[in-house]
């Protein structure tokens, strides 16, 4: 499971960077140097870095978010809200790293792990139930 998941999400990031060397590229005016140079690969390594490590962070600090919601809150008393919140918590890591125009794959998948590790135990019984189901559900259905 975890490599593969990890070698998708590195594809994801390496095709992101290249549309982003290949449009710095297309965008080049023509009276300044438009070939390929060791100084753009680095530009695009660096870019692949950049967009892998903050995609990261975005999804391992919500899943902290949640976590801390979750542990210091009274939300346990209401296991449907609780159950709702550890959901769209998980999208709204997505959506988040897509507006920062990260990619929103590696934010949800280590959201995603920050979130079995932490913030699950935090989860009333009956909140831990629902969530495992309605993911099983997603599972299944993908």
């Amino acid at each position: 499971f975890g490599e593969s998941v990890l070698n998708d999400a590195v594809a994801i990031v390496f095709t992101e960077t290249l549309k982003d060397y290949e449009e710095s590229i297309a965008d080049c005016n023509p009276s300044e140097n438009c070939n390929y140079s060791a100084a753009k690969v680095v530009r695009a390594i660096v870019d692949f870095f950049g967009i892998f490590g903050a995609s990261f962070l975005v999804g391992s600090l919500m899943g902290c978010v949640t976590a801390l919601l979750t542990k210091f809150t009274h939300i346990r008393q209401h296991p449907l809200l609780e159950s709702t919140l550890f959901v769209l918590m998980s999208y709204s890591t997505f959506l988040l790293a897509e507006v920062f125009e990260l990619t929103g794959i590696v934010a949800v998948l280590f959201c995603g792990i920050t979130q079995a590790h932490y913030t699950y135990h935090n989860l009333s019984k009956q909140s831990q139930e629902t969530s495992k189901q309605f993911f099983d559900i997603l599972n299944f259905m993908a």
